[in-house]
């Protein structure tokens, strides 16, 4: 920093430290425009003079100016292309309390970092340095995806030794920038703002049950990433509970200063903490309660024309209420902070999920209510949106009644009336429906069954057969029909048609054919023994979707497999507006015409909306039906699609798991750098997670992503299990943890669940696998008889074509290796991993001449666009060529290809086993040679 700029830091320091805090962020918006790092440097010095020691004791304006005098003149300024460690630095990012930030490409990794570099007084204290070691390794250890991730703490020999930190680097603004941001347009939308002051308490929620206390949290240290996300910074930097680093710590573990110290940025400090007194995780409860009346109001709650004042003001004064600012927040909302912002700790808060847990409540209650509103011609409009759906009838007509003064006014007992003679007709038609079970079960006569027949044709208006027998305990669902071929309309009967399989393979009394079985019949009519006969399964269902100006039809039908007999019938129709509601009417009916006992949670699952949003549920398929292409274009198009869904409601989960696999497959398809997507894959699926625990979709997904990219895998095959434990039926799940086993040598256990998955999905991909992992057992013959079944169903499946080469080759059967490596070829022409598969085969075969060509058609492919090193290194190895086989294995290594995950089993690496570097490389990768 140079004297001139130094000097002029400091003028624009005494000129805000004379105003108010409420009027600082003003000023300094009109004397930083166009220079963001001095605004950082300015707010730096005026944080740390705050934090300076004991403010009863010492002039507040010392210890911060004097600490930035020291560390204008002694902290040398990194520039760009400078190296430390690794890390080469691009640019100056900002300052803080702590040191100077720069951002940095990882060399190793390729990837963008923070290099936060300590100041220099920090550094000197060998206790201090020391303590703050130990503090950052146990932050680090924090996996949110909600809370920075820090990656390294070490020190630079290239300045003299200074100490530093790498951390994740969230490309987005602060909440500050955003509060500012959206001010200019009117206000952030409430439900945006609680969709982040629930990921912030998330954040939290999870730091406190790991002993954590931040101590700091105010808008400067949340951040929003641009696809939504929350990061909360600057966890463990100086600021853990001692307690953390101890085993056994209980939740209310407290943090201990100095006495009368205080830490942290006044306006946003717990009453407790202002004092200089202990505290815990409650403290932080109280500035998010601070932050939340900020981010709702445009206002702090505790404000003072000098910093003592806003102390005092923490301690013994109260807030304006909200409706002071904004009269039309609700009053739950009021009740939220005004808990958090209680003076006392137990009359507070006691944990952030409890924070979390009201805010989402809220959240789903005002949209709700929004729906009711956005639907309201007339009274009878809302009590028939209130009581519309049969799901959770009772809840929202309880919510409804709750409602009814806000949104009709003086005809609220009017409405209450029809409310409860709606609630009465509910209560008739459930006792109606356990009348028709009855009747199911106790028919006497033919009468009887034709009464009973007679009247529901009559109340239902609708088609109904209810046979006899057992239930039905496995069933194919069948690609729906786009009626008509509507253009517009293509993504929507995939998306229902495999909307219905997940929901019904949560059953676990309902075996339930694949998605990727039963569309290899897309658009062909076929018997349903025919497919009973395939797919082993006792019933068939189709459907037939059609758009009817803003409205939908959509007629589905059960037929038995084994007679090809017409069960049941229904059709649907309703707006697009209620297409949520009318996929869990059909799976719902669907589970009552296959006479399924279901359990309360079989109950819960059927009746599970993931979203209430309708345009983010149609964003959602269309991005399904995207990724189902496994395209280049399909797979980016999709991630485009699953990004509008989060757009549009960031707290779908199921979004954010197909965003997680758009991500993944981009690199195991090799259309991205694996590093370049699977971070943002793995971001993904965790951010799933942190939405709903329960899925097994995301705790799949990210088992996968840990297998192939991070090679974490103890922790990769926790996650496949849990997702086991929560759907058995999970055929994905059970592929994937096939190939972890296979990969890790578990051969006989790999075989076991890969035929598991085949016994759950009859698909080519399902099958395919098992032959992969048999050929990675090294049983051959098996894994060859495999993939021709395989085949023989379905020819134009490469992948088996690919694997079948691979088996003949390994069994010195060069032709027959040579003829299914081309026909793959032929199939993919310009498809890298095949162009490898058929050098691979020619290099084996003894014709190096052929390989060598394939190795420059290689070459030429990687001009035109990205390609992995992984067949490269599978030509050279073949061809015999270590030296250069190892150089592209060492690409494989830093660009995280998936060939390193396979490295251990792979039979086409038994040439190099030999070699020590060989082991050295599985040292590497996470393996016990």
């Amino acid at each position: 920093m140079t004297a001139e700029r130094w000097q002029r830091v400091k003028a624009l320091f005494h000129a805000a430290n004379e105003l108010a805090v409420a009027e600082r962020a003003a000023f300094l918006d009109e004397t930083c425009v166009g220079d963001a790092a001095m605004r950082d440097e300015v707010e730096a010095l005026l944080a740390t003079d705050e934090q300076a020691g004991d403010f009863l004791k010492r002039p507040l304006i010392s210890g911060g100016l004097r600490q930035f005098e020291k560390l204008a003149v002694e902290q040398q300024e990194l520039h760009a292309g400078q190296q430390i460690g690794h890390y080469r630095i691009e640019r100056r990012l900002g300052a803080g309390g702590m040191g100077v930030v720069y951002l940095a490409t990882d060399a190793q990794l390729g990837r963008l970092v923070a290099l936060k570099m300590l100041q220099a007084d920090v550094t000197r204290d060998a206790a201090r340095v020391r303590r703050f070691q130990q503090e950052a390794r146990a932050a680090s250890a924090l996996n949110h995806p909600n809370i920075l991730t820090i990656y390294k703490v070490g020190q630079a020999e290239e300045v003299g030794g200074a100490h530093y930190i790498a951390a994740e680097f969230v490309d987005g603004r602060t909440l500050r920038e955003e509060c500012q941001r959206e001010s200019q347009k009117g206000g952030m939308p409430l439900g945006v703002a609680l969709e982040l002051l629930i990921q912030v308490a998330g954040a939290l929620a999870a730091a406190h049950e790991a002993g954590i206390v931040h101590r700091d949290i105010k808008p400067e240290n949340i951040m929003l990433r641009r696809d939504g996300i929350v990061k909360v910074l600057d966890f463990g930097l100086a600021k853990l509970t001692e307690q953390a680093l101890r085993p056994g710590v209980g939740f209310h573990a407290r943090v201990t200063t100095q006495p009368g110290v205080v830490m942290g940025t006044v306006s946003y400090m717990s009453p407790e903490q202002a004092r200089g007194l202990d505290v815990d995780r409650r403290s932080d409860l109280f500035s998010l309660g601070v932050v939340m009346y900020e981010l709702l109001t445009g206002h702090t709650p505790f404000q003072g024309e000098t910093t003592a004042d806003v102390l005092a003001a923490l301690i013994s004064g109260e807030p304006r209420p909200l409706i002071r600012y904004a009269a039309d927040l609700p009053a739950a909302l009021q009740q939220i902070v005004a808990r958090a912002l209680a003076k006392t700790v137990e009359d507070r808060y006691q944990t952030a999920r409890e924070i979390s847990n009201d805010l989402k409540k809220l959240k789903e209650d005002l949209e709700f209510a929004a729906r009711l509103n956005g639907r309201a011609g007339s009274k009878d409009d809302i009590l028939t949106m209130a009581v519309g759906a049969r799901a959770n009838a009772a809840e929202q007509i309880t919510f409804a009644t709750r409602q009814v003064d806000q949104l009709i006014g003086p005809g609220a007992a009017a409405a209450r009336a029809t409310l409860e003679k709606r609630r009465v007709n509910t209560l008739a038609t459930s006792r109606f429906a356990a009348l028709r079970g009855w009747f199911g079960r106790y028919r006497k006569t033919v009468a009887m069954v034709a009464l009973a027949f007679a009247v529901l044709a009559v109340v239902y208006g609708r088609q109904v057969f209810v046979p006899r027998g057992n239930a039905i305990d496995s069933v194919a669902v069948m690609p729906f029909v786009n009626v008509g071929n509507d253009p517009q309309m293509e993504y929507l009967p995939d998306g229902i048609t495999e909307s219905l399989i997940n929901s019904l393979t949560k059953l676990p009394s309902l075996r339930v054919t694949s998605r990727e079985a039963a569309f290899v019949y897309k658009g062909r009519d076929v018997d349903p023994r025919q497919l009973g006969e395939a797919f082993k399964v006792r019933a068939v269902i189709t459907g037939r979707v059609q758009r009817q100006g803003d409205g939908l039809v959509i007629r589905v039908e059960l037929a038995d497999a084994t007679s090809g007999a017409h069960l049941w019938g229904d059709m649907y129709q309703h707006p697009f507006t209620d297409l949520v509601v009318m996929q869990e009417e059909i799976a719902r009916e669907i589970a009552d015409a296959l006479r399924l006992r279901l359990s309360g949670n079989d109950q819960r699952q059927l009746a599970k909306r993931y979203t209430q949003n309708t345009e983010a549920y149609q964003l959602y398929f269309k991005g399904l039906y995207q990724w189902n292409k496994r395209s280049a274009d399909g797979l980016l198009k999709s991630r485009e699609f699953f990004l509008q869904a989060i757009e549009k409601d960031p707290g779908f989960a199921l979004a954010h798991v197909g965003l997680a696999d758009a991500y993944s497959t981009l690199g195991s398809y090799h259309i991205r750098p694996p590093r370049e997507v699977l971070p943002l894959a793995r971001q993904s699926a965790e951010h799933a997670l942190s939405i709903d625990g329960q899925m097994a979709e995301a705790h799949a997904s990210l088992g996968k992503i840990l297998t192939d990219y991070y090679w974490e895998y103890s922790r990769a095959e926790s996650e496949l299990r849990r997702a086991l434990e929560l759907d058995p039926n999970y055929a994905n799940a059970r592929r994937w943890y096939a190939v972890l086993l296979a990969s890790l040598g578990r051969f006989d256990e790999a075989v076991s669940e890969a035929r598991l998955a085949v016994n759950l999905d009859l698909s080519p991909v399902a099958s395919t696998e098992l032959g992969n992992v048999l050929y990675r057992a090294r049983r051959y013959d098996e894994a060859i008889a495999v993939l021709r079944k395989t085949l023989d169903v379905e020819p134009n499946f490469v992948s088996a074509r690919a694997y079948l080469a691979l088996c003949y080759s390994m069994q010195q059967r060069h032709g027959e290796a040579l003829a299914e490596s081309q026909q793959a070829l032929a199939a993919a022409p310009n498809n890298p991993d095949f162009v490898g598969l058929a050098g691979r085969a020619q290099a084996r075969a003894g014709q190096r001449e052929q390989a060598r060509r394939y190795l420059k058609e290689l070459g030429a492919l990687a001009k035109r666009g990205y390609v992995s090193p992984s067949p490269f290194s599978g030509i050279y190895a073949a061809l015999g060529e270590k030296d250069a086989a190892f150089e592209w294995l060492e690409k494989c290594y830093v660009e995280r290809a998936a060939t390193i995950r396979a490295l251990k089993t792979d039979p086409l690496c038994d040439s190099l086993r030999q070699d020590p570097r060989f082991d050295a490389l599985l040292l590497r990768a996470g393996f016990t040679p």
